[in-house]
């Protein structure tokens, strides 16, 4: 549990696909993000017996939503410039 992507992280990669007019993968991201955080608020707020409480026999959907979440991830890691001497982004 714990997906860990801060509400900081999320609002400046929303940012930059606004930015880049990538208007499908901004709505995709946005949404997964709203899914997966929905549980991890309650686990937050509370622990394994907060998430229990909402989401009893959910631990399948909050892990597909996660596996959807991590691809679309990956799909924009994929529209960074390549590396080069000159170009150092991460």
């Amino acid at each position: 549990m714990q997906f860990e992507l801060a509400y900081s992280d999320f609002r400046v990669i929303q940012l930059a696909l606004q930015l880049d007019g990538q208007k499908d993968l901004l709505s995709k991201f946005t949404s997964q993000y709203n899914d997966i955080y929905k549980y991890e608020m309650a686990f937050v707020r509370g622990g394994m017996a907060e998430f229990d409480n909402q989401f009893e026999g959910q631990i399948d959907d909050y892990q597909k939503a996660e596996q959807s979440l991590l691809e679309t991830l990956k799909e924009i890691r994929q529209t960074q410039p390549e590396d080069d001497a000159g170009n150092k982004l991460i």
